[in-house]
């Protein structure tokens, strides 16, 4: 493509595997098309490398960089190293696409579980929860980084108040302590990690 405009029609219709994008371009400059790429949801995760002169380079790699790009190069470019970056993007491309496959997998097994689990840090943080204990929040609101001691007392409090039963497996390390069992489990601090099991 020798323009902005069909640069960014041509990688929609088409997603490359990589683009190589001058930041000079006659019509929106190389910067602005990286930005609208990276937005896109179709490119967003398509990796940029920037092409730029030497005496541009100096300002202009951190702004490249700022606008989303994977990597930049100062032209004249030796084709050996321009190979070496596409293929060192490509690859990173590679990790990312495997890695949020798996986050959905994992996402989608977490989410199979019937019990409602979430995970919270050590400072009682949720981390991760499936839609079961979603569901029993009866919060619409994202509940990752919110102070997981206090929706769980929620959720217990609206449990008791209709009647529902539950049991406490509390502890500190390895000293666990069982109390009434009946409806809801949780676990604290298996490691760095907390598990609330509610079923």
């Amino acid at each position: 493509a020798e323009t902005g405009a069909e640069t960014l029609r041509q990688a929609v219709a088409a997603p490359p595997d990589v683009v190589l994008l001058d930041v000079t371009l006659p019509d929106i400059d190389g910067y602005e098309v990286c930005r609208r790429l990276k937005a896109h949801p179709v490119t967003a995760a398509i990796p940029v490398l920037h092409l730029s002169a030497a005496r541009r380079a100096a300002g202009g790699h951190a702004r490249g960089l700022d606008a989303g790009a994977d990597g930049f190069l100062v032209e004249p470019v030796a084709p050996e190293v321009l190979l070496a970056a596409v293929r060192s993007v490509a690859r990173a491309r590679t990790v990312e696409e495997a890695l949020r496959s798996a986050a959905r997998q994992w996402q989608l097994t977490f989410d199979a579980i019937t019990d409602a689990v979430c995970l919270l840090d050590p400072d009682g943080c949720v981390l991760r929860y499936n839609t079961v204990f979603a569901g029993l929040t009866g919060d619409s609101e994202v509940l990752a980084g919110r102070d997981g001691v206090a929706i769980l007392g929620s959720v217990l409090s609206r449990a008791e108040a209709k009647g529902i039963g539950f049991s406490r497996l509390v502890g500190t390390g390895n000293e666990v302590d069982l109390e009434v069992c009946d409806v809801v489990e949780f676990l604290l601090e298996d490691a760095a990690t907390s598990v609330i099991a509610l079923y």
